[in-house]
């Protein structure tokens, strides 16, 4: 892929020494928007009330990206769980996956095998 500039995109900052995975993704955004930085784009996909419904939340969201095209997708997204309280002080970030379309991974795939063949 030929990108027109090299670019770094922020998913999520993480700080040094913490026991947290990551800071949540709207403090996320308002230090990228605070310093002009670049931010992948975020959508919340809704909450679960169960497992089962997390499950349910993640696999359709996994296969969304992993089936769709590198013009609607890019290169996947990033998949992130958050636990939330009423209070919004305990909340919290538990997970973060990185999901790419078919199409990136394909892509990846061959850049490698190139790269192998033309040494």
């Amino acid at each position: 892929m030929r990108y027109s500039e090299e670019q770094l995109v922020f998913a999520a900052i993480v700080k040094n020494n913490s026991h947290r995975i990551s800071v949540l993704p709207e403090q996320t955004s308002d230090f990228c928007q605070k310093y002009n930085l670049p931010m992948a784009n975020t959508v919340s996909k809704g909450m679960a009330s169960s497992y089962d419904e997390l499950c349910d939340l993640i696999y359709v969201s996994a296969c969304e990206t992993g089936s769709g095209s590198l013009e609607t997708q890019n290169n996947g997204q990033h998949i992130i769980l958050i636990s939330r309280t009423d209070t919004q002080i305990g909340d919290r970030v538990l997970s973060i996956s990185k999901v790419d379309t078919v199409e990136y991974t394909i892509l990846k795939e061959m850049r490698v095998a190139l790269k192998t063949l033309l040494k």
